[in-house]
């Protein structure tokens, strides 16, 4: 009887799987990045990412998209700020870093901005908007795209140093 009673007081989530394993994403989020990618995420990406993945092992997908777009725009950031020394953008914004990356001698594989762009343009700024909401799924597949991202970013910025 008494333990009935305080049941009643306790909240519980039930983690259920799903395209991703519950081990990876409550214990061991950062192994699903590429092994280059997380030396090179700035702390806040990390919080964001291993946030993200929290949210999804918890059926939370709105709350896993923000972190993601949170997440991946820190990484960006911060490949931008490694890539352009000079003459930066005045405000370290998402779209303004893109296009002046791509208008560069040196412009990072197109393939990687255009990814970039997709995800601000479809998802980013998408997610502002107060009345966004999104299923678990969709925060799954948007987890891929994240990490993919995150990747290519990591390893055009270890190709950029070998080739130095």
């Amino acid at each position: 009887m008494t333990l009935d009673s305080e049941l009643g007081l306790r909240s519980a989530f039930i983690v259920m799987p799903g395209r991703f394993s519950v081990h990876h994403l409550l214990d061991e989020p950062t192994e699903l990045l590429g092994s280059e990618t997380l030396p090179r995420m700035p702390d806040i990406a990390v919080f964001d990412f291993i946030s993200a993945c929290r949210a999804i092992a918890f059926g939370l997908g709105t709350a896993a998209v923000f972190h993601l777009m949170r997440c991946v725009e820190a990484m960006l950031r911060e490949y931008y700020s490694n890539i352009v020394k000079r003459q930066r953008v005045k405000q370290l914004l998402w779209s303004p870093m893109v296009q002046h990356l791509r208008k560069r001698r040196d412009a990072p594989p197109r393939a990687l901005l255009d990814h970039l762009d997709n995800i601000r343009v479809n998802f980013r700024n998408p997610t502002q908007h107060p009345e966004a909401r999104y299923e678990l799924d969709e925060a799954q597949d948007l987890l891929s795209l994240s990490i993919d991202a995150l990747n290519r970013v990591a390893r055009d910025l270890s190709d950029r140093e070998n080739a130095t």
